[in-house]
């Protein structure tokens, strides 16, 4: 694996954009005002962005030389964002650890002297944010690529539903399941990086709306009449002990807003849908990425080819069966909590272990975040406290279809009072994101 004995510096680099390494991009002249004006993005390396090679993590383009912004990109820059620059992933978005043998493992910044994971593969885009050297970060979620390195450096991330937002100027992993997402620290920068980010002015207006609903709480029980489920025994029976504890009081928190939880047995374990997303965006990768994996193979992470190559052999109707049964299996997993507005439950199951304990044939922080990608199902990943290590653990709040506004509004009242908010790592530099260099002028 690339060693990365300074990981800050190394993605300070890459974040920052040096003069004669890239043409500065041009933001509009009157950018849009409101909450982004001014605040620094850090932008996963599968985005284009004009000056930059997109890599998608690896050592060799994958994009040489893209002529024009991402759009889910120029449209946070049309919001008033300042493109930092590029942040680290997991090669070809193949991964949940976060891990990365061509250009190192970006440093988890909650331990200064245990190199432990970032979470994949948005791993840099958690990091920078975590740490301050940006505000918020630009990520995708394949498979929990947004909520679970959110998880792991203890900030918030959305997956909203599929199709929400352009993929266009995205290099994909699966087409069938990515969705792009934004990061940040707080839970209303990430609803404002969404709003700014929608297709539809239909949905922007709907969303803005149910948002409003909920931030024009001020009681003190902002909560009163949400339904939440919390799935029953032996659901959560694989969560870490402390992680336990922390959703058991992030419930409590809930409760006293005014919340009723309700226990419910699933349809299914969770566990069922890990097989057939990896199917989906594994066959899907392979197909997309094959050639490039070839050509490049002797450079990549080991792991990453086994990956994808392990769908070579996948059959045509296995694959078709995982997509046909989607519908079906969405309606009966919406079935089993119908009496609910949405489902609560942990992010990933553990806190970030370190680097050199990473098991790569095991896809332990996807258990909780698969399912709503393959059910095609916003879920939001938001802080809920820390361990006795002092590393945070992450609190998921899953909706119907269309519910990202409802997420958004109750993620933040959640957080709004939380003892935890102003909490930071103990590697933190928030002067970091004001004084770096700007790609956006």
């Amino acid at each position: 694996m690339a060693d990365n004995p300074e990981p800050f510096i190394t993605l300070a680099e890459r974040l920052a954009c040096f003069s004669g390494l890239a043409e500065p991009i041009v933001m509009p002249r009157q950018p849009l005002p409101g909450r982004l004006t001014g605040a620094s993005l850090g932008i996963k390396d599968l985005f284009d962005l004009p000056g930059f090679a997109t890599r998608c993590g690896g050592n060799h383009p994958v994009v040489a030389q893209p002529t024009r912004p991402a759009t889910a990109v120029r449209r946070l820059l049309r919001a008033g964002m300042a493109a930092a620059g590029k942040t680290a992933m997991v090669e070809l978005a193949v991964g949940g650890w976060g891990t990365n043998r061509a250009q190192g493992t970006p440093w988890n910044p909650w331990d200064a002297t245990v190199h432990r994971v970032p979470g994949g593969s948005s791993s840099g885009s958690a990091v920078a944010v975590a740490a301050g050297l940006v505000d918020a970060g630009l990520g995708s979620d394949t498979g929990g690529s947004v909520r679970i390195p959110a998880a792991m450096c203890g900030i918030a991330g959305l997956k909203p539903g599929w199709g929400r937002i352009s993929p266009s100027g995205m290099a994909p992993l699966s087409p069938m399941l990515d969705v792009i997402g934004p990061m940040a620290r707080d839970v209303e920068t990430v609803a404002a990086m969404y709003l700014a980010m929608l297709d539809s002015a239909a949905i922007r207006a709907r969303t803005e709306v149910e948002l409003e609903r909920w931030r024009s709480r001020t009681s003190s029980s902002p909560l009163e009449g949400l339904r939440i489920a919390v799935p029953a025994e032996p659901e959560l029976a694989n969560t870490a002990p402390a992680v336990r504890s922390g959703f058991d009081a992030a419930l409590e928190r809930l409760r006293m807003l005014g919340g009723v939880l309700n226990l419910v047995d699933l349809e299914r374990p969770f566990s069922a849908f890990a097989e057939p997303t990896a199917a989906i965006f594994l066959t899907d990768g392979f197909r997309l990425h094959r050639d490039w994996v070839a050509r490049h193979e002797q450079e990549m992470d080991p792991w990453v080819v086994r990956r994808l190559r392990s769908a070579k052999d996948t059959p045509s109707e296995v694959y078709r069966q995982h997509v046909d049964a989607r519908a079906q299996m969405r309606l009966r997993f919406l079935e089993s909590w119908r009496d609910a507005d949405m489902l609560a439950l942990p992010t990933t199951p553990i806190t970030a272990i370190p680097v050199a304990d990473v098991d790569e044939r095991q896809s332990t922080l996807a258990l909780y975040t698969r399912p709503f990608n393959y059910l095609d199902l916003p879920a939001l990943a938001l802080p809920m406290g820390f361990d006795d290590a002092g590393l945070p653990m992450s609190l998921q709040l899953a909706g119907r279809p269309g519910s990202e506004g409802m997420l958004l509004g109750v993620g933040s009242l959640f957080a709004r009072t939380a003892p935890w908010r102003h909490r930071h790592p103990p590697l933190y530099f928030p002067s970091a994101a004001r004084n770096a260099p700007s790609c956006a002028r």
